[in-house]
């Protein structure tokens, strides 16, 4: 519910004349299936763990490494 109040506030809810324009303007703004596929990986957190879990599954490890602020940022 905050988060439905929140896009009304900022999509200009007055302005809306139906919920169903609203609720289009919110799933144009959601992510899709498709966009959040990612969230479907199963993410390890202990490299060791992850290698050992891989070898068993006789599948491949992918490592982000990175080194900084994610957003870039000094």
């Amino acid at each position: 519910m905050k988060r439905s109040t929140f896009l009304m506030s900022w999509l200009g809810a007055p302005a809306l004349a139906q919920s169903s324009e609203l609720e289009q303007r919110i799933r144009a703004l959601l992510p899709s299936e498709a966009e959040n596929g990612f969230m479907q990986v199963p993410w390890r957190t202990n490299i060791m763990e992850a290698i050992a879990e891989a070898g068993r599954a006789n599948k491949p490890v992918f490592l982000w490494v990175m080194n900084g602020n994610p957003l870039g940022c000094a």
